[in-house]
């Protein structure tokens, strides 16, 4: 319970200042507890930045399964999985801050290209599994596509954490799953 104060709370304060901004008395001030609990489940401040990204990575791989777990068609998974992904700002900006930092972070970098590499195998299994059931077009490179879908994605994520100009969720996810529908043969 304690560790997951301290994870929703720091999501909260990276989120309204950044990680390099984010102090620990912060933290542990938004979660209501002290310095002590914190160490007592953290390193330091990037582990628990670690933390949170575990936390949303495997919010994503929960849904994923629910989604895999439907007897949906491969197109209509993808399309689900679109639409069950929301912008969420509080979460996206852990992400984004993650992807910022792995570019000098060799650990972080690692979890991130792992954590990737599965997602992106769920999505280029469902293309070739619509291919060999006649549903998604033979053209599509399944790995291709998938490092579409996930580009996307992580793209949105980056430009809301420079603050682009918004785009309304049910545009961007109406635009997402027309991509994904492009696919069906």
């Amino acid at each position: 319970m304690t560790r997951q104060r301290l994870i929703a709370a720091a999501m909260e304060v990276v989120a309204e200042r950044g990680f390099d901004e984010a102090r620990s008395e912060d933290i542990v001030r938004r979660a209501g507890l002290t310095n002590g609990a914190l160490y007592a489940h953290f390193k330091n401040k990037n582990e628990l930045l670690l933390a949170a990204f575990a936390e949303q990575t495997s919010y994503l791989q929960e849904v994923i399964s629910e989604v895999d777990a439907t007897g949906l068609d491969e197109v209509e998974k993808l399309i689900r999985l679109v639409q069950s992904h929301p912008v969420m700002p509080v979460r996206e900006s852990i992400v984004g801050e993650t992807l910022a930092r792995a570019r000098r972070d060799g650990g972080i970098r690692e979890i991130w290209l792992r954590q990737l590499a599965t997602i992106e195998e769920t999505y280029a299994r469902w293309i070739r599994t619509g291919q060999a059931k006649g549903i998604v077009r033979p053209e599509i490179e399944p790995h291709v596509a998938a490092r579409l879908i996930s580009s996307l994605g992580t793209g949105y994520q980056v430009l809301w954490e420079i603050s682009a100009p918004a785009i309304e969720e049910k545009d961007w996810i109406a635009s997402l799953c027309g991509v994904v529908e492009s696919f069906r043969r």
